[in-house]
């Protein structure tokens, strides 16, 4: 089990190393946030489970056999199990994201799409997420104090941005803030 102390670290390790590497198939876990005494105890299993804690030579080995290679990330209670092709003994069911979306949910509001279109892993916000953070924004600059809107505009800057269409979606945001509190005529606060 590897672990990260971001999500946004996460999410490159995924793109820039896993799906090159061709771990395509793809699980999301939630780990229980009412049990975090035992999220050690639930990465053993996973770990054991899905043999995740191999050498470099025992995964070539593995590879040569035409079996698959697993890998287990965790950032906190998301954990993203991930394999290659091959032959393997798990019942559990896989996204094979060059095929299908992969939504990893991220606090209560956002989700992020996770996919590979032409080899590339793809990171951004869910459509249904960005339309709430647009709503929530636009509530902000029409009824919020100017300390509500610091605490809110903080939680959205935190927000993992990976790739350049995060980044886009992030700007377009903020703009959509100051937009918004120039038409209302409340002062814009930025951090």
């Amino acid at each position: 089990m590897r672990e990260f102390e971001s999500m946004k670290k996460l999410l490159l390790s995924v793109i820039q190393y896993y799906v090159d590497n061709g771990y395509c198939y793809v699980q999301f876990v939630k780990y229980p946030e009412n049990k975090k005494d035992k999220w050690l105890a639930i990465d053993k299993k996973l770990s054991e489970k899905f043999n995740t804690d191999l050498n470099k030579g025992q995964r070539a080995y593995r590879k040569r056999k035409k079996q698959a290679n697993a890998v287990a990330l965790r950032c906190r209670e998301v954990c993203i199990i991930m394999h290659t092709n091959g032959s393997h003994n798990w019942d559990e069911k896989f996204t094979d994201i060059r095929e299908e979306t992969l939504q990893i949910p991220f606090g209560n509001i956002v989700k992020i799409d996770l996919k590979i279109i032409n080899g590339k892993g793809y990171v951004k916000f869910n459509k249904r997420s960005y339309q709430n953070l647009k709503e929530i924004i636009k509530d902000l600059a029409r009824n919020a104090p100017t300390w509500k809107h610091l605490a809110e505009l903080k939680k959205i800057r935190h927000l993992p941005a990976v790739r350049r269409e995060m980044h886009q979606q992030k700007k377009h945001l903020f703009d959509l803030y100051r937009k918004e509190c120039k038409r209302h005529g409340r002062k814009v606060s930025m951090l």
